[in-house]
């Protein structure tokens, strides 16, 4: 049998004096019943040294390593949302300063301290204002 077309099998002796015991070792020992598989099990576990581990322990260690496998992978788009959003925040402030931030770029030699003192944005935030282009900045204020 197989998933998609399980079998059943109801074994019924003839009399009450057959040992049913018997027939189902027989049957085990007969056919493909019953089948053993010799599996060596050597293996490195989540503390880096190799030993040989029971179904019990390698199922334990797998789910452990899948659990803090996909809390790492959320960790890390979790990250990467994050200082998206702090990056958003320092083009908000720009935006609603817009006039001030292109008077700022075209007057300093340095804006990016300049930027940083006036408005209270952090680095990463003044670096993405001053990677937008002026001319961008220019259409802004021309639709402001």
């Amino acid at each position: 049998s197989d998933h998609e077309n399980p079998t059943r099998l109801v074994i019924v002796p003839k009399s009450n004096r057959v040992d049913t015991d018997a027939v189902m070792a027989h049957l085990f020992a007969t056919t493909d019943l019953e089948r053993n598989y010799r599996v060596n099990m050597n293996v490195i576990g989540l503390d880096g040294r190799p030993q040989v581990k029971d179904l019990k322990t390698m199922l334990s260690e797998w789910l452990t390593y899948r659990t803090e496998t996909v809390r790492r992978r959320l960790q890390h788009r979790l990250d990467k949302v994050l200082a998206r959003l702090h990056i958003l925040e320092g083009l908000l402030v720009a935006f609603l300063n817009i006039d001030e931030v292109i008077e700022i770029i075209r007057r300093e030699d340095e804006p990016k301290p300049v930027l940083m003192q006036r408005f209270g944005i952090s680095d990463t935030q003044a670096e993405a204002i001053l990677e937008l282009k002026l001319r961008h900045l220019a259409k802004l204020e021309e639709m402001k």
